[in-house]
C-alpha cells in the first residue's frame, strides 16, 4: 500500500481540506491511504471521518504561535514515521510552514510535494525568501489554478490540479430547492448567491461589483447576509 502524508493547518471546511477530502473519499483505499499532519486542532469536523476511513490524524503544537515546539513535534515525527511514506503532500496558502519539506528530504521521504492554494499573502518578505528555499526540497510543484501556480512558483515549472468534486452531491433536487426557498422566505425571486469566509481570497469586492449592476437594473433586489 502506498501511504501519502499530507499536511494541513487543520480538518476544517477549508478549500484545500475540502479538495483533500474529496479525493480521499473516491480512492481506492486498499491501494492508497491518507494520513494527516495538522498544526492546530481548531476546526477539525472531519478529524472523525478520516479515522473511519483508516487514516491518522497527528495535530502538533500550533504554528507559528508555538513555532518552536511544532518543529520539535514535527521532527520527532518524521524521525519515527518517514520511512512510512512514499510522498508528503504540503498544502499552502503561503509559503510560511516550510519545514515539514526540508525534514521530509532529511529523512527520506522520496516525494515531496508543495501545492499553492491562493495568490496572495500579507507575509510578502517571508514568501518571497521561501520561494527560493524550497526548491533544495521538493519534487513536484501543485497549484489549484494558473495564477496559484506563477505566484507561488515564478519562472518554476507547476502542475495545475483541479479541485475535483463528486457532482452528485450538487445534483438539482426540486424539493431541496423548496425547502431552501421557504426556509429564508424568498419565494421564486432570483438568488445571486455566494458561499465562503469574509478573506481577500474570496474576492467579495468583485461580488459586489456584480450586485451593484444586478441593482442598477432591478432597483427593488436586495441584499443580505446569513451566518
Amino acid at each position: 500500500m502506498i501511504k501519502v502524508l499530507h499536511v494541513l493547518n487543520n480538518l476544517g471546511s477549508g478549500g484545500a481540506e475540502s479538495f483533500v477530502m474529496n479525493v480521499y473519499r473516491n480512492i481506492d483505499r486498499t491501494k492508497v491511504q491518507f494520513d494527516f499532519l495538522l498544526r492546530s486542532s481548531q476546526n477539525g469536523h472531519m478529524v472523525d471521518e478520516v479515522r473511519k476511513m483508516g487514516g491518522r490524524v497527528t495535530i502538533l503544537p500550533s504554528f507559528p504561535r508555538e513555532a518552536m515546539k511544532n518543529y520539535i513535534a514535527l521532527e520527532r515525527f518524521l524521525q519515527i514515521h518517514a520511512r512510512e511514506y512514499k510522498a508528503i503532500h504540503v498544502h499552502a496558502n503561503a509559503l510560511l510552514y516550510v519545514r515539514p519539506l526540508s525534514l521530509a528530504k532529511k529523512y527520506g521521504i522520496p516525494c515531496r510535494i508543495i501545492h499553492s492554494h491562493s495568490t496572495t499573502s500579507r507575509f510578502k518578505v517571508l514568501h518571497r525568501m521561501n520561494c527560493i528555499r524550497i526548491d533544495r526540497w521538493v519534487t513536484h510543484r501543485f497549484a489549484c489554478s494558473k495564477d496559484a501556480g506563477l505566484w507561488m512558483f515564478p519562472n518554476r515549472k507547476f502542475s495545475v490540479i483541479p479541485n475535483g468534486i463528486d457532482i452528485q452531491q450538487f445534483a438539482f433536487d426540486d424539493e431541496k430547492r423548496r425547502e431552501v426557498r421557504n426556509l429564508y422566505h424568498i419565494s421564486n425571486q432570483v438568488v445571486l448567491g455566494h458561499v465562503g469566509r469574509f478573506s481577500p481570497q474570496k474576492n467579495h469586492t468583485f461580488i459586489i461589483d456584480i450586485f451593484e449592476e444586478y441593482h442598477d437594473a432591478r432597483a427593488k433586489s436586495i441584499s443580505r447576509h446569513d451566518y
